[in-house]
């Protein structure tokens, strides 16, 4: 299975740490996964409209390549766009905070939409991954 990690780009350590958590693990279905975001490995895009298009180009078709989409906070537009998008596609989206106490907008309006699931940690979303798999 492909998934796409959503986050701030000023997430980008974070989301670093979680891939590499995921392809650390012993657990065969993690190490089976393979990420699809391409902007981890790629210096940030410039300001002009034309660099920010192909980024967010670019980001899309990330997403289409997932089977499911793992958002980390903290969010930006960018992100917020990605879950709207994956949304869209009818695709899982997993969505990490750190607390339940956070407001998040976003998350308060699709927290109880068919394909929005919630974790807090990783044992959680290890969880909503073996769920995803057996779909």
């Amino acid at each position: 299975m492909n998934y796409y990690v959503a986050t701030s780009y000023t997430n980008k350590v974070g989301a670093h740490l979680l891939v590499e958590l995921i392809n650390s693990s012993q657990d065969q279905v993690l190490r089976e996964l393979t990420v699809t975001s391409r902007w981890l490995d790629e210096p940030v895009a410039g300001d002009s409209f034309k660099e920010q298009q192909a980024r967010t180009l670019k980001d899309l078709e990330d997403i289409d390549a997932a089977d499911f989409v793992i958002s980390l906070n903290p969010y930006g537009y960018g992100t917020s766009a990605e879950q709207g998008y994956t949304l869209g596609t009818g695709k899982p989206l997993i969505v990490m905070m750190d607390s339940e106490d956070e407001d998040h907008s976003f998350i308060a309006y699709c927290s109880g939409h068919r394909n929005v699931s919630i974790v807090q940690n990783f044992a959680e979303l290890v969880e909503q991954i073996y769920r995803i798999n057996q779909l």
